[in-house]
């Protein structure tokens, strides 16, 4: 008989969220509801999550204040084989521009935090816009 289908976790998960929780700066604001919502994963989402979050949180100072809400999967239209390994992690963290505590998701599978807030993001965007049409009138 085949075990393996019946496993919550594996002992890699366990070790891997442990080791975020308590050997990097990155926080939880409710560990207990993040860990219950993980274990009704399947085992293969479980280490797909955990291994980004853990690429993501080694590489966190403590100045970015990351406080880890939730994580959800995206309620966008997918192919199947996307639709596997997709989740966006929701997190709190101090904007490396405007020093303003935001929250934003971001897809795991990128390996970082976000850095910088929305507002921030914007004006950036407008500035390079700006920069853009003044270069082809001169």
């Amino acid at each position: 008989m085949d075990y393996r289908k019946y496993m919550i976790t594996k002992a890699k998960v366990i070790r891997d969220i442990n080791h975020v929780r308590t050997e990097t700066p990155v926080k939880f604001k409710n560990f207990g509801g993040f860990f219950l919502r993980l274990m009704m994963l399947s085992v293969e989402d479980q280490e797909f999550l955990v291994a980004g979050l853990k690429n993501a949180a080694d590489r966190a100072k403590e100045t970015d204040m990351i406080n880890i809400i939730t994580f959800s999967r995206p309620a966008i239209k997918l192919k199947e084989s996307e639709q596997h390994f997709r989740f966006l992690i929701e997190h709190e963290f101090r904007c490396s521009l405007c020093s303003q505590i935001s929250s934003r998701e971001v897809n795991m599978c990128k390996g970082h935090f976000a850095e910088i807030c929305e507002v921030c993001y914007d004006k950036a965007e407008d500035y390079r816009m700006d920069a853009a049409n003044e270069a082809k009138y001169d």
